[in-house]
């Protein structure tokens, strides 16, 4: 399936469903590291950070998991050492 396709069902499902269903179903649109992923990406964007989110996944998770969940986060364009860096205010060596 076509990605455009795929994001066309997204966006039709968050258009028609809400609350708890609609984030179910949006989530199962993505493989579960892509999903770990955005999830982290969420819980350590903006001001704060969702710590239960990130202990929640990182915990739960093996080694390879883990390391699956890296190659998913760099693939959508994500570096989580800038997001760590970004969320504790860290701007050196940052470019």
């Amino acid at each position: 399936m076509a990605w455009w396709k795929a994001w066309d069902l997204i966006e039709s499902l968050k258009s028609e469903l809400s609350g708890d269903f609609e984030r179910l179903m949006v989530a199962l649109m993505y493989s579960p590291f892509k999903y770990d992923a955005k999830e982290l990406h969420d819980a350590m964007k903006g001001v704060g950070t969702s710590e239960d989110v990130i202990i929640e996944i990182l915990a739960s998770r093996t080694k390879a998991q883990i390391k699956e969940i890296i190659k998913a986060y760099k693939e959508v364009e994500l570096e989580p050492q800038l997001d760590v860096n970004a969320d504790l205010g860290i701007t050196e060596g940052v470019s």
